[in-house]
């Protein structure tokens, strides 16, 4: 609301200094010059019509150009909350990633005693270092294992073998048991449910 009085006294002042040179022009002309006959060549008569003209004329230029500016100014509001909008969401997601944990890309040592459960979430990467283990299928299937490139899932009661790399591609309840103590190293969510 302030920026548009401020243009419209710009344009009211424009107006005005616009107006008092044209008529300054012509009394510097009338002062300066041999005074020609009123109505001659040299010095035209002009009818209060005529400056009316000029002066709407000028007028409607100026409105306008307060249209266009005020047009121009609701863009820039809406250009200035977008920008505050992704400056908002900028932040949240440097935030985010600030609060990630490196730790949480790296495998981490796990002991699971005999009888425990590990079920893993989407994309959790299990290897099972010494003892023994079986797979358990999950909703929609069970555990990949990549080291031995098998085309079918290992599912409840398979045994798992050592060092070989198990993906968990989905969140449905497919993990491992413990059949006696054992180690494994896992990279990615999961949770532990005892006996």
């Amino acid at each position: 609301m302030k920026r548009s009085k401020i243009f419209n006294y710009k344009y009211t002042i424009l107006s005005f200094v616009i107006i008092t040179s044209f008529f300054t022009v012509h009394i510097v002309r009338a002062v300066t010059a041999v005074s020609p006959e009123p109505g001659s060549e040299g010095d035209p008569v002009v009818s209060q019509s005529y400056v009316d003209s000029k002066i709407s004329g000028i007028t409607a230029k100026l409105d306008a150009a307060n249209s266009t500016i005020s047009d121009l100014t609701k863009k820039l509001s809406e250009a200035e909350t977008k920008i505050s909008k992704l400056t908002s969401e900028n932040e949240q997601m440097s935030k985010q990633l600030k609060e990630l944990d490196p730790e949480s890309f790296k495998f981490q040592p796990l002991e699971l005693k005999a009888g425990q459960k590990l079920l893993t979430g989407a994309s959790t990467e299990v290897v099972l270092r010494s003892g023994s283990a079986k797979a358990i299928s999950g909703t929609y299937g069970g555990l990949s294992d990549i080291t031995a490139a098998q085309s079918a899932d290992l599912t409840t009661g398979a045994q798992i073998a050592l060092n070989h790399l198990l993906l968990s591609s989905r969140d449905d309840g497919r993990g491992i048991t413990a059949e006696k103590g054992c180690w494994l190293i896992v990279k990615g969510a999961y949770k532990i449910i005892d006996k």
